[in-house]
């Protein structure tokens, strides 16, 4: 059966239950402005969309005052003034108008006090009036101390004072506007009064003649002051009655066709009161997907009891349509607090999940509520001049109330509160600094409902799986690490793993990530789910959904194995570089390393003192340039701590050397070829310095230009190949043994280990995506990127996966320190997060024409890179132009796919169960007058357009045309 209510009075009882019941909610955040309220009918709770995150709750009351959304007037121009515009309702304190030429639009109630404060501060006032105000004498003056101390000895004699006032108010208010029909000397007797007031205080019959108004008291709403009439009569105050035709960059014109020219404009336009829009004031979505306020708009505005309707159940509005009754404001609110609470308390003692008033009984209100209407002032030809916000686009004023009482319909009589899963809004993968970048950045904007999945048992990533003899970062320690968090302890210019490991302890536990984090879980795979707009995270140990996904896995994680026939077949031990086996002992070994990249750079003169024997198998030699590494004094480290800018500035030197090695070199290579030539004569340089013997130096030099593989920093790299027991192999490797490596001479060296310094899977199908990602259409990431090659717009995200954002994806790698490109696609991401919760959206999207445009982009500018360089055999015979005839660097091939319009990028939808199926539907677009998303903090960083990583429009203008805003890519800084 129904649980059926029937709220009538209820005396202590029910107050005293209500009291155990219902504990107070806490107050929710400032920020959190409320953007939406839609209707869960399967588990019967509201959820409230905010710019915090979703809220879920069992019953809504609606407590937005009518006086919350200033009302600009439409008037052409007002967008072009050129000085400075002021709404009341949203007044700059810091603005000063001394001196200044001031006009006022507007002589409501705001106008009416900020008047007399404007003119004796501007040097010349003008007041635009539409239509005159109804304006008592105000009884004001300072409550004498002795009277304040009575009230709070005795307050019967506040409440007497309270009731006097009240007795007051209701005959003015009540009796002669809602009863007007009755006693209608009542308002004539209060328009005399008005008129005695403005002839006291206004002695000039003209002046007056425009201050009065002609229409009725009551029918737009009337106020009180003994300082606006006297300051027309100043001489530096124009009262303008004449209609404004237009605003232009210089002032106001009006229809008789003069101009004055001002410097400050202030809107006392009041505020949006019965519109679509301001009520409800946010989109309110009941039963059946009505949108509660198209519905109003197209239907006229309907409440039962001025608080609830049929279509939203557990929902009460205290200040909706037919609510206000004239008497004092905190009357009303504590008349319709009260029946709220009745309502809810019935339903909890009932245990009803769910709270309708019936139709019959709300359709008898709005009757009741018209018919009462016809006698009230507002039904009176003269409101028709008044221009009052009491009636709305019908004709209608919804402004008359009664006393409460309702009749409420629930769910079935055993109904127990029941509780939906709540989803995460974001989920990132990997706990590596990628990972813990974007979770900083995440709390530092205050979105908290997120989690970090990892696979390891602890955070740090690469930092934390790679612990191979002398692991070290080869960019300076100054530059490796989060611009907002410098660590003034690294113990050496270039600080060893074991202590980038502790500075990601360090951040997790300083901006409070460690409660986020869900390690030891394996994500095997994500799907899209397009119906619920989410993600779903495969793992072993179940399910995780959330909104947005963020993949921040990194590109050195997964460990590649070299494809040699026989590998599996070594009888010795064999050890990756990123999987050190710490317990397996070098000493006297004879050890095999195979590959020369960066981590082979560390290990080989590590390890070379301790083996017996070491064998190096080098395919490709590596740029390498001589690394200033040593200790940082402890005054060094202290003075950082002390003095922190001496830290940055330390910082600024190390990003600029970085710049001109990777940036500038490599993605600027034709713009300045010159030094790409200069860093390989540095580089040679110093392997000549380091290496005396002629046949061993040119095997260890590189025969391809500067930056087509990734360099590295060393002074003990090739002096480990002079020692007597290490010898450099550069015959190619035909197979592996279960002894030892054959290579393609025949010759074979037995091992007893044999470590692989191979490196990484980089651009490869199984680590990029780093799992199966499915998409909408069921669209697999990385069999797409497979048939139709690697991008993705800005280098994060893809048409095909929405809601869904890579760090370190294709084209967004600058050459610039590790930590400035997390920031910048952080900066990025969080754009489009906060954009997209501000506007409700449960989907972002890039759009195809944007990712085709900024791919053919990408291919363009790879050709400015060092792709056609050559390298003498002869070191001192080296040239290396970009005008050489051998490539030596693989040129990307022309896309095969085709290209769109120039366009936008972002495009945000909402879920079936948030579209109104009556009423106004949801916006499909906005037109470029849409608001641009809310500025970031930016880095101090110049903008460049050496590259294009997926933060690299940070100072540009976003794109028009999306769907979702006019300046759809929200973009980070630019490296």
């Amino acid at each position: 059966m129904d649980a059926v209510v029937r709220a009538g009075r209820r005396g202590p009882r029910v107050r005293r239950a209500l009291r155990r019941q219902v504990p107070a909610a806490p107050a929710p955040a400032p920020e959190h402005r409320v953007e939406r309220a839609v209707f869960d009918e399967d588990a019967d709770l509201w959820r409230v969309a905010t710019t915090g995150g979703e809220i879920t709750a069992r019953f809504v009351v609606s407590a937005v005052g009518p006086l919350d959304q200033p009302k600009n007037p439409d008037i052409p121009g007002i967008d072009d003034f050129a000085g400075t515009v002021l709404h009341t309702a949203r007044w700059d304190h810091g603005h000063d108008v001394a001196g200044e030429r001031v006009a006022v639009i507007g002589t409501g109630a705001s106008g009416l006090q900020v008047i007399p404060e404007l003119a004796g501060k501007a040097a010349h006032l003008d007041v635009y009036q539409r239509t005159p105000i109804w304006v008592f004498p105000k009884v004001d003056f300072a409550i004498p101390t002795p009277v304040r101390a009575l009230f709070r000895i005795a307050p019967p004699v506040q409440r007497l004072v309270r009731l006097v006032t009240a007795a007051a108010s209701e005959v003015i208010m009540v009796l002669g506007i809602v009863h007007y029909s009755k006693v209608p000397f009542l308002v004539r007797a209060v328009e005399a009064l008005c008129r005695a007031h403005l002839r006291r205080q206004v002695p000039d019959r003209a002046l007056r003649r425009a201050l009065t108004p002609r229409y009725g008291f009551g029918c737009k709403r009337p106020s009180f002051s003994n300082r606006y009439f006297p300051t027309f009569m100043r001489d530096d105050v124009d009262l303008v009655t004449t209609p404004i035709d237009r605003v232009t960059p210089k002032g106001i014109v009006t229809a008789d066709g003069r101009e004055r020219e001002i410097d400050t404009l202030v809107l006392a336009t009041g505020f949006k009161i019965l519109e679509l829009g301001a009520m409800p004031p946010f989109p309110v979505v009941g039963l059946d997907g009505v949108e509660l306020g198209a519905y109003w708009d197209e239907h006229r505005y309907q409440t039962y009891e001025g608080l609830s309707v049929p279509q939203a159940p557990n929902f009460w509005l205290m200040n909706g349509p037919y609510t206000v009754t004239g008497a004092s404001w905190f009357s009303i609110i504590e008349a319709g607090a009260t029946h709220a609470v009745r309502c809810i308390a019935e339903a909890r003692r009932r245990r009803a999940t769910r709270m309708t008033v019936k139709r019959g009984p709300h359709d008898a209100f709005t009757r009741d509520m018209r018919r009462r209407m016809r006698g009230t002032i507002l039904a009176q030809p003269s409101c028709a001049r008044s221009n009052s916000y009491y009636f709305d686009r019908h004709g209608d004023a919804p402004t008359s109330g009664r006393s409460p009482g309702c009749t409420c319909g629930g769910a079935p009589a055993p109904s127990t509160w029941t509780t939906t899963p709540m989803d995460h809004e974001v989920a990132i993968v990997g706990a590596g600094f990628s990972g813990l970048g974007i979770a900083i950045e995440l709390k530092r904007h205050g979105l908290d409902d997120f989690v970090i999945v990892d696979q390891r048992a602890d955070i740090g990533g690469v930092w934390l799986a790679n612990t191979y003899p002398g692991i070290a970062v080869d960019i300076p320690s100054a530059s490796y690490s989060f611009s907002y968090e410098p660590n003034p302890d690294w113990s050496r210019v270039f600080a060893p793993g074991a202590e980038l490991k502790r500075y990601a302890d360090h951040c997790a536990d300083k901006y409070g990530l460690r409660p986020h984090l869900r390690l030891g879980t394996r994500v095997e795979r994500a799907r899209w789910d397009e119906a619920a707009r989410l993600w779903r995270l495969a793992t072993p140990s179940g399910e995780i959904t959330a909104r947005f996904l963020i993949t921040a896995n990194g590109v050195l994680h997964q460990p590649k194995r070299p494809d040699i026939p026989g590998l599996d077949d070594f009888a010795g031990k064999v050890m990756h570089t990123a999987e050190w086996d710490a317990s397996h002992d070098l000493s006297g070994r004879r050890v095999g390393l195979i590959g020369t990249g960066a981590s082979a750079l560390q290990v080989i003169p590590r390890i070379a003192a301790e083996v017996g024997r070491l064998h190096v198998y080098q395919r490709t030699a590596i740029w390498v340039a001589p690394k200033p590494d040593f200790r940082v004094p402890r005054p060094v480290r202290r003075l950082f701590r002390a003095v922190p800018a001496t830290q940055r500035a330390v910082r600024a030197v190390t990003n600029a050397v970085v710049e001109l090695f990777l940036v500038t070199g490599i993605t600027q290579n034709r713009r300045y070829p010159f030094v790409v030539r200069v860093i390989e004569r540095v580089c040679r340089a110093h392997l000549r310095r380091q290496v005396p013997d002629p046949e061993l130096r040119r095997a260890l030099t590189p025969t391809y230009g500067f930056g087509c593989k990734r360099p590295s920093m060393s002074s003990t790299y090739y002096p480990a190949f002079l020692r007597g027991n290490v010898e450099l192999v550069t015959a190619g490797i035909e197979r592996i043994t279960p002894k030892g490596v054959r290579t393609a001479d025949g010759r074979e060296q037995e091992f007893d280990t044999l470590i692989l310094g191979t490196g990484f899977k980089v651009i490869e199908p199984d680590n990029l995506p780093p799992y199966p990602i499915t998409g909408r259409d069921g669209v697999d990431l990385g069999e797409h990127w497979a048939r139709e090659r690697y991008h993705a717009y800005e280098g994060t995200s893809v048409p095909q996966a929405p809601n869904l954002w890579m760090l370190m994806g294709p084209y967004s790698f600058t050459g610039y320190s590790w930590f400035g490109m997390i920031e910048y696609q952080s900066t990025h991401v969080l754009r489009c997060l906060t954009e997209a919760r501000r506007r409700g959206a449960t989907r972002v999207q890039v759009r195809q024409e944007a990712d085709d445009r900024f791919f053919r982009d990408m291919l363009r500018r790879a050709k400015e890179r060092p792709s056609t360089t050559t390298t003498a055999r002869r070191p001192t015979a080296t040239t290396s132009t970009p005008q050489a005839t051998r490539p030596s660097c693989a040129p990307p091939r022309p896309s095969r796919r085709s290209g769109g319009p120039a366009g936008s990028a972002w495009t945000t939808t909402r879920s079936p169960a948030e579209r109104p199926s009556k009423g106004r539907p949801w916006p499909s677009s906005v037109s470029p007058a849409s608001p641009s998303p809310p500025p970031e903090p930016r880095t101090s960083r110049p903008r460049r357009r050496s590259s294009r990583s997926p933060s690299s429009r940070s100072r540009t203008t976003p794109r028009r045309g999306s769907s979702a805003t006019a300046r759809p890519n929200w973009p980070s800084a630019s490296p």
